[in-house]
């Protein structure tokens, strides 16, 4: 699999050729990261 940026835009559309290979990788990077923000901001404020 090639590492390449799947979206199409910057609201967050896939690219017409994107596998779903790549959406699930990417999407568990993008989930990933959100959740790694998510709790540093929540330890941060509690």
């Amino acid at each position: 699999m090639k590492l390449r940026n799947p979206m199409k835009n910057k609201w967050g559309q896939w690219k017409d050729d994107a596998t779903l290979a790549e959406k699930c990788f990417w999407s568990f990077i993008f989930v990933a990261v959100g959740m790694t923000i998510g709790n540093l901001i929540f330890d941060f404020f509690i």
